[in-house]
């Protein structure tokens, strides 16, 4: 399920979408003046999503109404454009959310913003996101001079998430499409040590880098099988954490 830029990217082209984007799904098309989305390629991560500083970008389940048309507007668009995989400046065109929400209300339309972005508490026109509301201060409860004062118990940890069972050399399946991991980046701890892999799919004449993490995310939703773990590590690799 691929995402969707909708009509709110017109004339807009903010590109922050492109610079999170691990599968490089991004075209740029001149008529009208946007980004759009080859389906195809989407891997339906939904980084992009709260990246968007107008919420342009939608799941193909959650496109409004008044954009329903977008979504084959994405797929028969993005073959006219440039792909487009960094950021850049906005067109000078460009307008801020506020204004994006003041357009829709003029014609009448109750468009929400993604379920992934916080909206407003109105909830119906969306807006900027809202931070969580922070707990009201609990009151320290008074104890007696002679009474040992409670410990107040500290919040659990979330355990960090498990890292992937294979290494370059290995051969994984996203989705039904089968590839081969031939290059894996360190970046940091957060992730198993790692920060993005190169992976080669079937049919692709280049590799793509994926985020680690976006990885983790579809193993953890069904949608990566390790087919095969790839070589097993030397003793160098062992010494020294070597993929």
């Amino acid at each position: 399920m691929a995402h969707v830029v909708t009509e709110r990217c017109v004339d807009c082209r903010y590109t922050d979408c492109c610079a999170v984007c691990p599968v490089e799904c991004f075209w740029e098309v001149t008529d009208p003046a946007m980004l759009v989305i080859d389906p195809a390629t989407c891997i339906d991560c939904g980084l992009c999503i709260p990246e968007c500083p107008i919420y342009a970008i939608y799941p193909l389940a959650e496109v409004p109404e008044p954009y329903q048309e977008w979504i084959q507007k994405n797929e028969d668009l993005f073959a006219k454009g440039t792909n487009f995989t960094e950021q850049t400046d906005p067109l000078d065109s460009a307008i801020p959310l506020d204004e994006i929400h003041a357009r829709e209300k003029s014609k009448g339309w109750n468009v929400k913003d993604p379920s992934a972005v916080a909206e407003d508490e109105g909830g119906g026109g969306g807006g900027a996101p809202a931070a969580a509301a922070a707990p009201p201060p609990v009151a320290p409860r008074p104890v007696a001079s002679d009474e040992a004062a409670e410990e107040v118990p500290m919040a659990p940890k979330t355990p960090p998430r498990a890292p992937l069972d294979f290494r370059v050399g290995a051969r994984i399946k996203i989705g039904h499409r089968v590839g081969d991991v031939q290059e894996m980046r360190k970046g940091g701890g957060a992730y198993g040590g790692y920060h993005d892999v190169k992976v080669h799919l079937e049919g692709d004449q280049r590799p793509v880098w994926y985020l680690y993490s976006a990885l983790q995310t579809f193993r953890d939703q069904g949608e990566l099988e390790i087919v095969d773990p790839g070589p097993p590590p030397n003793i160098f690799q062992k010494l020294f954490g070597g993929a």
